[in-house]
């Protein structure tokens, strides 16, 4: 059982039994699947946030994420990045797909994976 997997745009994937969380492809990650949640979310997706964030303290993905009109660099991150980089090892910018399809077949992909 993985621990999380990263499910990218082109339909592969990444996981903790494949490598840490800074060995995963930098590009294309759709969603995060986490199924040991304790109330978190189990599936982070791309379309909800900017980025993926890997905190080694909690030991879980998370994800930040802002409007259009805040502009191009996300204050969420950079309000994470000064409060918390002691604790990230790992920032992957989430990605927003067009084809709807696509998008609901990694998604439904992850929640399965997790038992959702």
């Amino acid at each position: 059982m993985f621990k999380w997997r990263i499910y990218y745009d082109d339909g592969t994937t990444f996981d903790s039994n494949e490598g840490k969380p800074q060995d995963s492809p930098p590009w294309g990650a759709v969603a995060v699947a986490q199924p040991k949640a304790k109330g978190h979310a189990r599936v982070l997706v791309g379309r909800n946030a900017d980025y993926f964030l890997y905190n080694t303290r909690l030991r879980r993905w998370h994800q930040v994420g802002e409007i259009e009109s805040e502009g191009a660099v996300s204050i969420g991150l950079l309000d994470h990045l000064a409060h918390f980089a002691h604790e990230l090892t790992c920032v992957r910018p989430a990605r927003w797909m067009a084809d709807d399809e696509a998008f609901k077949a990694i998604y439904a992909q992850a929640r399965e994976d997790v038992g959702d």
